[in-house]
């Protein structure tokens, strides 16, 4: 009786608690929505405290860390991170050796950010509201607005109000006397990524499974819907910062590798390629520390058993990787794969683990 009483009292408590118990920053108030902001964008590693242990959340944003938060948030990373060599600095104020170097290239490289005309990105200077609503909605692709919005401060007609008006409508800033020249604040710049992080992926479940890259009407589509363990690996690796991009704007453009632009999102390890019309062409997954744990085994029995032709090679260290590809088209599609052989000696079975997996409408080979 006693331990039941207890267990009831022990609940009680609980539900009463407030829900800023486990603060992480005592400055920080967690039963508000900014609050909640800064804890989920903390945990997530997209912001830090102060030496103090302070978030100081009516601090003002500095250019630069808000493009470092976005990158951050968003998995953003430039062409020079899989290329160190080809390393260029676009701003004259961020050289090569700056802290936030590689998240304003990142955003350079993705359309988001432009600099000034100087060529200058001004890092250091406070970020405006004005400034930032266009971040976002470059960013996470944010529709035009279907309604006409009376800001007091903006006019119609200009980019300003066309920013604006995206992220009032999606619910990010609803603010109809905007301040587009006032400054953000720590805490606001949470609170407005937190917003805009669930507006995506609430766009991203209400629209079709893998849109916009790889619809569920196309041939490749269609074969991610027949074969579940490629749709949820690709929503496993798909950041939200893929989700911004179309045939027209890729991160970057691999001449070199593909005769057609691809979407590298190295962090992720996952690529999209595209070409004209047809949208996303090839998805492509690579997994070197086997954590996906795709069987070979599940290939053979969502392709056909006799649908590979496979190659060995050994690598420096003496393990064996098999690849292996449809030298035909199976449904209009051509898959490729490397699974890790281990030892020199082991052979390809069907516990092979693969690595590397991808489906194309080209051939692969």
């Amino acid at each position: 009786m006693k331990r039941w009483i207890a267990a009831i009292a022990t609940a009680v408590m609980c539900y009463f608690l407030p829900t800023w118990v486990n603060a992480t920053f005592p400055d920080v108030h967690y039963n508000t929505e900014m609050g909640r902001a800064i804890q989920f964008l903390h945990e997530e590693q997209v912001i830090q405290g102060f030496p103090d242990g302070t978030f100081q959340p009516y601090r003002l944003v500095t250019r630069g860390q808000a493009a470092n938060m976005l990158a951050t948030l968003t998995n953003a990373v430039p062409m020079s991170h899989e290329y160190p060599l080809t390393a260029q600095a676009q701003f004259r104020d961020v050289p090569l050796h700056h802290q936030y170097f590689t998240a304003v290239q990142a955003l350079t490289e993705y359309a988001i950010v432009r600099g000034y005309p100087d060529n200058t990105f001004r890092v250091n200077a406070s970020i405006t509201r004005a400034h930032i609503a266009k971040m976002i909605a470059n960013t996470f692709v944010l529709r035009e607005a279907a309604t006409s919005i009376h800001f007091t401060d903006i006019a119609r007609g200009t980019e300003r109000y066309d920013y604006a008006s995206r992220v009032y409508e999606a619910g990010i800033m609803p603010y109809t006397t905007f301040q587009p020249n006032e400054t953000i604040s720590r805490g606001e710049m949470a609170l407005f990524l937190f917003r805009a992080h669930h507006y995506a992926i609430a766009e991203a479940r209400r629209g079709q499974t893998l849109q916009p890259f790889i619809g569920t009407n196309t041939t490749l589509g269609q074969a991610f819907q027949q074969h579940p363990f490629m749709r949820a690996a690709v929503k496993q690796r798909m950041p939200i910062a893929a989700m911004r991009y179309t045939i027209d704007r890729p991160h970057y453009y691999a001449g070199y590798e593909m005769p057609y632009p691809c979407s590298y999102f190295a962090s992720a390890s996952f690529n999209l390629c595209y070409d004209g019309d047809q949208g996303v062409v090839l998805a492509y997954m690579y997994d070197y520390d086997m954590q996906l744990q795709v069987k070979l085994r599940t290939l053979k029995q969502a392709l056909g058993q006799h649908a590979w032709t496979t190659e060995t090679f050994t690598q420096e260290n003496g393990e064996l990787l098999h690849h292996g590809y449809t030298p035909q088209a199976i449904n209009g599609l051509y898959y490729r794969f490397v699974a890790y052989g281990g030892a020199s000696a082991s052979p390809l079975h069907d516990d092979s683990v693969v690595t590397q997996f991808s489906v194309s409408v080209y051939p692969t080979n």
